[in-house]
């Protein structure tokens, strides 16, 4: 994370400024986002930490326990208190402006500002927090973690369309793709098998991911087992996973492809 250089070797007297503080304060808030995001789907993702348990107190009324949750990537405390409504349009929301007591501060110029605002998260009704997280999307960070888990090593099969009709999967779910999000790697498996052989000069494209999850960032070129009966003078062959989910088949510079298999196990790519 970034930090603010104020080594014992600098002597005669930092001069500490807003922009310091500022400095500060986005360096752990960037980082405690970071740590978030690991166990979400996105930097500005929402579930509860720790606490916020919600207990039925009677017709409509319900306890929220104290807890601390990620709010949109921002850590924020949660003090007990009542909600009154449905649960199933209830939103989570930063509980409006609240400042540290004695937060005004005169500046030079002579105006006065709040300097101390705090953070904090409560239940509220729907139509009172139009921006806010819906109590039902909210899942604990123990839930998080095994929906991680749990999607990190599944395989999703790789489509293939008609125009690709020179190709064929060698069984039936063979061909596929899983996403290791603790990495942020795509993983592959199976075997495609190509007849009859047919020369090309160009790049020919092979098939799709199936999401847009698998989509690397940018063009990721990976090297698979050679086919049999010789292509491109036994090279590996190369197989180019686009930013755009295709997968492309680089051209044969030397000599046609016979008919044999290509193999995708054991290539991986990062995102």
């Amino acid at each position: 994370m970034n930090k603010l250089l104020i080594p014992s070797t600098n002597i005669g007297g930092h001069p500490l400024t807003l922009n310091d503080l500022r400095f500060l304060q986005d360096a752990i808030l960037d980082a405690l986002k970071g740590l978030g995001a690991g166990f979400g789907n996105a930097l500005d993702d929402t579930y509860i930490l720790a606490g916020c348990e919600v207990v039925l107190a009677g017709v409509l009324t319900y306890n929220v326990a104290e807890g601390y949750m990620l709010y949109k990537g921002e850590v924020c405390k949660v003090d007990a208190h009542t909600y009154i409504g449905s649960l199933a349009t209830a939103k989570w929301d930063v509980a409006g402006s609240i400042y540290d007591i004695g937060s005004e501060k005169a500046y030079k110029s002579g105006a006065i500002y709040q300097t101390r605002q705090i953070r904090k998260v409560k239940l509220w009704i729907g139509i009172l927090a139009p921006l806010g997280i819906l109590y039902t999307l909210a899942e604990r960070l123990p839930a998080k973690m095994l929906t991680l888990l749990s999607t990190a090593y599944e395989w999703i099969n790789i489509s293939f369309a008609a125009s690709f009709s020179d190709y064929e999967t060698a069984g039936v779910n063979d061909c596929a793709v899983r996403l290791d999000r603790i990495n942020a790697m795509v993983m592959m498996k199976g075997r495609l098998k190509r007849t009859p052989p047919l020369s090309h000069t160009a790049n020919v494209q092979v098939a799709t991911l199936p999401d847009a999850l698998y989509f690397p960032s940018v063009d990721r070129y990976v090297h698979g087992a050679s086919v049999a009966g010789n292509f491109d003078g036994s090279k590996p062959v190369t197989y180019i996973i686009k930013s755009d989910g295709s997968i492309w088949l680089m051209a044969s510079v030397t000599t046609s492809m016979a008919s044999g298999d290509l193999y995708l196990d054991g290539i991986s790519y990062s995102l």
